[in-house]
């Protein structure tokens, strides 16, 4: 197997430098994969500095990756500050489909697939929702979820004071979130972009500001066969209950959902960082992974079936 390479690449979008990490086997030319963070969050939940998360696992399987940092996280410039206005708006309609437009112009494919985190599967959705045709193939959201609708102590803290309560403090006093300086994650986040976040989080109808029903579309449009993965661990931000009502938003037939869980056959009860981040992924649910974007959804289908939600 061909050692894999790392490179860097920076994508222009309006004023911005969208960091982008690379990784690949050389001299292939595999499929190629989009990776979308999460909210207050970057590229790096999907790699290590040692080379070691699904991203580096996938390319080892032949798949060419692609993991960007969007607009005001990680190393794309400028930062996330007072003076940067950035939506999720924006991120759905212009940034996401910048960013596939050079991946696809970088490898000259006319598709690819994508892998998404928490939050990063609600824009895929969303921008998918907007397309009459989507150039993504097959997609994987690991502990994807649009409502939190699920009521714990853990989520009360969690989501309703610290993210939503302290975080709107904190918004307002810096212009942005300072999620990292603040401990509330790993990439402070712009303030128009957490807030059309929050919004989406707490409402029952999935409306964007220019009227777009996303719900409506999904149930009418067929979206690109997905693999939903969550941990059972993950008790509030990929709650089971959470990710199975965004899944049965979009037209069914060919989406599938696991509970990963020691009960059902996995490595451990996963949460939901290590989901991404756990040293027993590649022996794990990482091949999972690898098989469904290549299009062995039957056997991923005959395989699982049996517990899937």
């Amino acid at each position: 197997m061909s050692s894999i390479e790392a490179t860097t690449l920076f994508a222009r979008y309006n004023q911005h430098q969208i960091h982008i990490k690379r990784f690949r086997q050389e001299c292939t030319h595999g499929t190629p994969v989009l990776m979308l963070h999460g909210s207050i969050e970057d590229g790096r939940i999907f790699y290590s500095k040692n080379g070691k998360g699904l991203a580096p696992f996938l390319a080892k399987n032949g798949f060419d990756v692609f993991i960007p940092d969007m607009v005001g996280r990680g190393k794309s410039k400028p930062k996330a500050g007072r003076r940067l206005a950035h939506s999720q708006f924006k991120a759905i309609t212009e940034e996401i489909p910048s960013i596939i437009d050079f991946i696809l112009n970088t490898t000259g494919k006319q598709t690819l697939s994508a892998v998404a985190h928490s939050w990063g599967g609600v824009l895929l959705m969303a921008y998918c929702a907007r397309l009459k045709r989507s150039p993504i193939q097959a997609m994987v959201f690991l502990g994807t979820k649009r409502n939190i609708k699920t009521w714990s102590i853990a989520r009360l803290f969690m989501v309703d004071l610290v993210w939503t309560a302290i975080g709107e403090v904190l918004t307002g006093l810096y212009g942005y979130l300072p999620a990292k300086k603040w401990k509330m994650g790993s990439s402070d986040e712009p303030a128009e972009m957490y807030r059309q976040t929050r919004n989406w989080v707490y409402s029952d109808k999935w409306i964007d500001q220019d009227g777009f029903e996303y719900d409506n579309f999904l149930k009418e449009n067929t979206m690109a066969p997905t693999l939903f993965l969550t941990g059972a661990s993950d008790h509030v931000l990929g709650n089971q209950k959470d990710v199975a009502r965004l899944k049965n938003v979009a037209k069914d037939g060919k989406h599938l959902m696991l509970l990963m869980s020691k009960e059902n056959g996995f490595a451990k009860d996963y949460d939901h960082i290590n989901i991404c981040t756990s040293k027993n992924g590649p022996d794990d649910h990482f091949p999972v992974v690898a098989q469904w974007l290549n299009g062995k959804i039957s056997v991923i289908w005959e395989k699982f079936g049996k517990i899937a939600l």
